[in-house]
């Protein structure tokens, strides 16, 4: 019987989920709440935007190091 480890794995869902959101937290969001003068939510929304790119990137570096190091 071969014991070899089978990955099977969502992470590279996660990694586009984060881009794609803080990139439109970012374009959308902060020009919505701009136009109609919100800096309070304007401000929050540019924090949880490069909240989510930040999350992204580094799963992203993570699961690389991981793949090209580990396995």
């Amino acid at each position: 019987m071969d014991h070899t480890m089978v990955y099977i794995g969502y992470l590279h869902y996660l990694v586009v989920l984060f881009l794609v959101t803080g990139a439109l937290l970012l374009r959308v969001d902060m020009r919505m709440y701009q136009l109609m003068k919100l800096p309070k939510e304007q401000k929050v929304t540019r924090w949880l935007g490069w909240i989510n790119l930040t999350f992204g990137l580094v799963i992203w570096i993570g699961k690389w190091l991981l793949g090209r190091w580990i396995f």
